[in-house]
């Protein structure tokens, strides 16, 4: 056999290196993002669970990887969407509580990113929490969400598995076949109050919260099923998901939302890659739900955006740790904020009373033999907001300001939130929690048909608090449906002077205004809830009647 000359085969290297490229296209492929409000990660049967609470779970991760230290975000439904959405900590996408600030327009999001690279996209969320005003819409062709109701003081507009599920199977249906689609679906039944249906009841018989859990799970069942008929399923990716957890009384704590411990941080996280690679597996890393993101990006085919928190779980990431926050206390009632790493070792989190988690679920105060602390604290250190999503003036201005109080560290005039290991002087909220607990009780007397009683409770609260907004706003809004809109406009007003503001404050000014016949007023605060949460349908049709009402008053 002749050697080729090696000069020849080094010039034929060189000429091919500078020959122009023909590129292969990219292969775009369906990606399914299925989201389970408020659900533990011990609460599905993968996790230990009674095998038969959640089927359609199981099956799907006998094709796909389980990952069993997956953790969320916040113990908060906003922000953790958003932080799936675009594979950032709330630190840098700005959405900090539910209800506050949406996600803001500067978001580059997987819905986004989909729809430029010609895929159809669509959402079907459960839940008045995650309505299109709150910013998670960007990039979806369709957003359907629950509409507005009268509900129970307090509650959360929303709808069942099956009713999600059925609009969900009917997009389906109707979708274009010869093009790749991204489908989101949100599923809320766990969260309280728990009424599960008698079928799901009696498979956890007196505990409500699972009979919700296999009545969600029922209805993901329907959708795989479906999904399994589409003629590109093998190539879909399907990741599923938790939000957060629910406490259930662990730490003292009967829901979510105001506390960091593993019984609202530790989700279910299951990914069915295409073609069920990896079926059956599991992996123990730890695991965030920023990576989201980058997982179904990746698996889509798409590019996975520089400079973001989340990692592609194709490839096992490796982390000394994941960030977690809860600002819902600090802006909610004046409390503390409370930050925290999770690592191999346990949950250090940071606040008044700085606390730590390990193997027995407790919180309690480090001691000697928590010796990896010091290394937990360093990682909260380096937490920092940089390259935060840009907001509008308007946007930004909705941050407490807790020094009108006497309280040191508050927002202020910055417009920024404690960083997370700021040192405040607020209340701790591990032992605040019985303030809490008063103003359900005081909106519970509301459902009893005990309004003046109500009101009473929550004047005694934020006058004990004048930090607590939450109650502030919520005794605004019972004073309007007293009848009683002059004392209502002097309650949100004096929170609005005090710094504590809240979109929702401008939308119950709006009506309290509206009731004394000031119609001016009434579209001046209507003017400024539009321009921190645009696109609230209830909103949209307030402001036709209010504009009829204007149109009249300019006739007499």
């Amino acid at each position: 056999m002749r050697i080729p000359d090696l000069r020849w085969c080094v010039l034929g290297l060189l000429l091919g290196a500078c020959a122009p490229q023909s590129k292969q296209p990219v292969r775009l492929r369906p990606g399914v993002l299925i989201s389970m409000d408020t659900t533990s990660a011990g609460a599905i049967s993968v996790y230990g669970a009674d095998p038969r609470l959640t089927p359609a779970l199981s099956a799907l991760a006998s094709k796909g990887v389980t990952f069993d230290l997956a953790r969320t975000v916040a113990p908060l439904t906003l922000p953790a969407h958003s932080s799936m959405l675009t594979g950032l900590y709330p630190i840098r996408h700005t959405v900090r509580d539910n209800g506050y600030l949406p996600l803001p327009e500067s978001a580059r999001t997987l819905a986004e990113i989909a729809r430029e690279s010609g895929y159809q996209t669509a959402a079907f969320v459960s839940a008045g929490v995650l309505t299109r005003s709150f910013g998670l819409a960007q990039g979806f062709d369709t957003y359907d969400e629950p509409p507005a109701s009268e509900r129970a003081t307090g509650a959360i507009a929303d709808r069942r598995a099956k009713a999600v599920t059925d609009l969900a199977i009917a997009w389906l249906d109707r979708r274009d076949a010869q093009r790749p689609y991204f489908l989101w679906v949100h599923y809320f039944d766990p969260h309280a109050p728990y009424v599960p249906a008698p079928r799901f009841a009696r498979l956890a018989p007196d505990h409500p919260y699972l009979g919700e859990v296999a009545a969600m799970d029922n209805g993901i069942g329907r959708l795989l099923a479906r999904l399994a008929q589409e003629p590109d399923y093998d190539e879909t990716t399907i990741v599923a998901v938790g939000d957060h957890g629910e406490a259930r009384g662990a730490n003292g704590e009967k829901t979510h939302g105001l506390l960091l411990h593993d019984a609202t941080l530790h989700v279910p996280l299951i990914v069915r890659f295409p073609g069920n690679r990896s079926a059956g597996t599991r992996r123990g890393g730890l695991v965030s739900v920023i990576d989201v993101y980058p997982t179904l990006l990746a698996a889509m085919g798409l590019a996975i955006p520089p400079s973001i928190d989340g990692r592609d779980l194709a490839s096992p990431p490796s982390r000394s740790g994941v960030f977690v926050e809860d600002y819902d206390g600090y802006l909610n009632y004046g409390w503390a904020p409370l930050s925290g790493w999770a690592c191999a070792r346990g949950l250090y989190v940071h606040g008044p009373v700085p606390r730590v988690q390990t193997a027995d679920g407790l919180l309690r105060i480090p001691g000697p033999e928590d010796d990896w602390v010091e290394g937990a604290r360093a990682q909260l250190e380096r937490i920092d907001g940089s390259g935060a999503l840009p907001r509008g003036s308007e946007e930004s201005r909705i941050v407490p300001d807790l020094s009108a109080f006497g309280y040191a560290g508050g927002a202020g005039e910055q417009h920024e939130f404690p960083p997370p290991m700021a040192e405040l002087d607020l209340p701790d909220p591990q032992q605040s929690l019985p303030e809490h607990e008063r103003i359900w009780a005081a909106l519970a007397r509301v459902d009893q048909g005990d309004l003046e009683g109500a009101i009473r409770e929550l004047q005694a609260v934020w006058k004990a608090n004048p930090a607590n907004s939450f109650a502030a706003d919520e005794l605004g809004d019972l004073l309007t449906r007293a009848k009683r809109p002059a004392e209502a406009i002097e309650v949100l007003e004096a929170v609005v002077a005090a710094g504590l503001e809240r979109p929702s404050i401008r939308r119950h000014l709006s009506l309290a205004y509206l009731m004394q016949g000031d119609l001016q007023a009434c579209k001046r605060e209507l003017d400024r809830y539009e321009a921190i949460c645009p696109g609230d349908p209830a909103a949209q049709a307030f402001r036709v009647k209010l504009e009829e009402e204007i149109a009249k008053s300019k006739q007499r």
